[in-house]
């Protein structure tokens, strides 16, 4: 079981990303989707993770049969899609870990991540609130 380091909610450009342990000290697989280089290494700052980043079109059953993931990281609003678009794709795809949303502030983030996590129950979602503009 994976166990939270940081509280999500309250992190920063400033911060490393939260950072959630494999109970076999394996490094944990995120996986970007679309995601900009700064976000990116952030991630790749984080402790005991590798990255592989992809395009919303490359997530597929290849991609997890190939690499799998322990948590998803996507834009909360893409131009193309949005974070339940993916939360959609992924459940279709039997992906059982955690997928964490990246926005900046929000005037009632507990509302947005309520609303999201009602909508796809069966997958793990949190939000990622930069302080910053990426």
């Amino acid at each position: 079981m994976s166990r939270a380091k940081s509280d999500p909610m309250q992190t920063s450009c400033a911060e490393p990303l939260p950072v959630y342990e494999n109970a076999d000290d394996r490094p944990l697989h995120v996986v970007a989707v679309d995601l900009p280089p700064r976000l990116i290494d952030l991630i790749r700052e984080t402790a005991n993770t590798t990255v592989e980043t992809v395009g919303f079109n490359d997530v597929d059953l290849r991609l997890l049969a190939r690499t799998t993931p322990d948590i998803f990281v996507g834009r909360l609003f893409e131009s193309r899609w949005d974070i339940l678009d993916l939360a959609d794709l992924l459940v279709r795809l039997g992906f059982g870990g955690r997928l964490y949303a990246v926005t900046p502030r929000l005037p009632d983030a507990g509302k947005v991540i309520s609303e999201v996590r009602r909508h796809s129950p069966e997958i793990q979602i949190d939000l990622i609130v930069l302080d910053g503009t990426d």
